[in-house]
């Protein structure tokens, strides 16, 4: 981002992210002391999206995963340079795309001095309309966990989130689906399906290691309800550890995804529950991607795992 120091960048911050310790005088006093500047501050609202969408000139995002993905996604086909100070409580997508977390000098120093990949922000339709997303879709247990959340008063930590997730799988009634990966049909039982953008969901857990974010291919995981006794097993070691851990299970890669469920099973873009009809298509188009500021020299793709089917 080194065209920032000359042309000026906007920083979105969410004060309410994670812990809130963050003030807007100290994120400011940060990037300036990594050499980017001048620094134009303002607080992240929805109303924003359209400034996002319409400006130009880079941008900072400090906040959880909430706020990076909504400028991540009003940003897109925009080509403004994102860079991302990870402040929230699980930060998936600073995880997923290689960002030092828990380090905000860090942080800093990879928004003025890293490298710009493109991260693909594929289109989902589902029963209530049509809309983009950065880190997953899914159908099943992750969805019911984002309900869970939700009809909580106060935010869960990571460790009381994947303990929720455990009790999830263990007891979640199995249901009847057709998955559909690039015109090969699959009929299932299943506890969940993952459309997966990046390599993790929900409180932090990995399910597509090695997840390509810009090759214009879905990561396509499911939780088959023939596997429940060894998903638990593996989901309660990932509770006890808040580290990255991965859960191991069936994968396929495709770039046009249909899903199809009964009718009461909820639809979940991210952190957002958008339906409960039970029906997914997800597809990438060329150009719908964001800008993010990420480490130079990344080791971490790899190979996909087996096979969905």
């Amino acid at each position: 981002m080194t065209t920032a120091a000359t042309t000026g960048a906007v920083l979105y911050h969410n004060p309410g992210a994670g812990d809130g310790d963050h003030a807007a005088d100290d994120l400011h006093r940060l990037l300036e002391h990594h050499g980017l500047g001048p620094v134009d501050y303002r607080t992240w609202s929805e109303e924003r999206a359209d400034e996002v969408a319409t400006g130009s000139g880079p941008i900072v995002v400090a906040g959880g995963d909430g706020t990076v993905g909504a400028v991540l996604l009003a940003s897109v086909g925009t080509g403004r340079p994102v860079g991302i100070l990870p402040v929230g409580t699980a930060n998936n997508l600073a995880r997923s795309l290689g960002l030092p977390v828990g380090d905000l000098g860090a942080a800093a120093q990879v928004v003025v001095a890293g490298e710009v990949e493109h991260v693909d922000l594929p289109r989902a339709e589902v029963s209530s309309g049509t809309e983009r997303f950065v880190e997953a879709a899914a159908l099943g247990v992750f969805p019911q966990l984002v309900q869970a959340a939700a009809r909580r008063s106060a935010a869960w930590s990571l460790e009381r989130a994947r303990r929720e997730l455990v009790q999830l799988l263990s007891s979640a009634p199995a249901w009847s689906a057709t998955v559909e990966i690039d015109g090969s049909r699959v009929d299932l039982d299943l506890l969940g399906v993952h459309v997966m953008n990046l390599d993790r969901v929900g409180p932090n857990v990995v399910l597509a290691p090695g997840a390509d974010p810009a090759d214009g291919l879905a990561d396509v995981v499911v939780i088959p309800a023939e596997l429940r006794e060894d998903v638990v097993r593996d989901a309660t070691g990932v509770a006890s550890d808040v580290s990255d851990r991965v859960l191991a299970l069936p994968r396929t890669k495709g770039s046009t995804i249909v899903v199809r469920g009964p009718s009461d099973v909820a639809v979940t873009l991210d952190d957002r529950v958008v339906s409960s009809s039970g029906e997914l298509r997800v597809s990438y188009q060329a150009g719908a991607q964001a800008s993010v500021v990420v480490p130079g020299g990344d080791p971490r793709r790899s190979t996909a795992g087996p096979s969905v089917g």
